[in-house]
């Protein structure tokens, strides 16, 4: 990842957290507030709606993935791929679901072959990192360029 062009958060801000206290410090553990958003995003990109066929979707900064988990555990139908540049994923055992080590600030240059993740994606998800990312404009302008047209 373009660790040279990183905000000034450093990868030792997450080294220093567990993964499990990662989940419990950000309310990621299963419960009323995960359902929540689960149903919000569910909502925003609209997969319930079966017309839409399967979507891919990037999980930008997921983290550990578990937010992730609970969303294709609740759309098995839908596929989301967790991009991190910190922290380990923990192995997936879903198709729907997989992990790749890389920052958001990857959009700020043209898609190389290696990074076929970002390929074939209907939707993107940015939740609880926005704050991170140090040049937010040009790296929105560089996903919505890769968004498929409609």
């Amino acid at each position: 990842f373009h660790s040279s062009i990183m905000s000034s958060v450093t990868s030792s801000h997450y080294e220093a957290h567990s993964a499990e206290s990662y989940e419990q410090a950000y309310f990621y553990e299963p419960g009323a507030y995960q359902q929540y958003l689960v149903r919000l995003v569910q909502d925003r990109f609209q997969l319930q709606d079966t017309a839409k066929g399967p979507l891919h979707i990037l999980d930008i900064g997921g983290g550990t993935g578990n937010f992730a988990q609970a969303l294709v555990e609740e759309t098995p139908q839908h596929r989301v791929t967790v991009v991190d540049p910190f922290l380990d994923p923990t192995r997936s055992t879903s198709s729907q679901l997989s992990f790749v080590k890389a920052a958001a600030e990857a959009f700020l240059s043209p898609r190389t072959v290696a990074e076929d993740w970002r390929q074939d994606f209907q939707g993107i998800l940015l939740k609880e990192v926005v704050h991170h990312l140090k040049d937010r404009v040009k790296i929105f302008q560089g996903m919505h360029q890769e968004l498929p047209k409609s």
